[in-house]
């Protein structure tokens, strides 16, 4: 420190503070930039998060609401005809695509003929 002279030691004791004050700042901002970006990340994912919550509990309340619907058609119809079932499925798979499992699921000349014992019988004859 003694070699330099008056002028490079007023130039080093006068930037070296400035120096290290704007790195600070550069790093208090920087880390309360992150911080924020990460917060506010987070609400977005939060906020997300619940509107495909949501929209998977309002399909699901719909196919719950089909079904009990479908349910109660069959009671009040006993005797309806596969063609007419299959063409109830059809239009409940118009209604609500996320049944179309259903729709597959129940083949034309498939359905089961009650026993006397209650349980399933074999398909029905073509």
């Amino acid at each position: 420190m003694r070699q330099l002279s008056f002028r490079h030691k007023l130039l080093l004791w006068t930037l070296l503070p400035i120096v290290v004050i704007y790195t600070g700042l550069f790093l208090y901002i920087r880390s309360r930039i992150i911080r924020r970006s990460t917060i506010d990340y987070e609400e977005w994912q939060r906020t997300l998060v619940l509107l495909y919550a949501s929209q998977f509990n309002d399909n699901l309340t719909q196919v719950a609401e089909l079904a009990a619907t479908t349910a109660h058609a069959l009671e009040s119809f006993p005797t309806a005809n596969e063609a007419e079932l299959y063409q109830f499925l059809i239009e409940n798979v118009q209604v609500n695509p996320l049944i179309y499992g259903s729709a597959i699921a129940l083949k034309p000349r498939m359905v089961r003929r009650p026993l006397r014992s209650g349980g399933l019988g074999s398909p029905m004859p073509s």
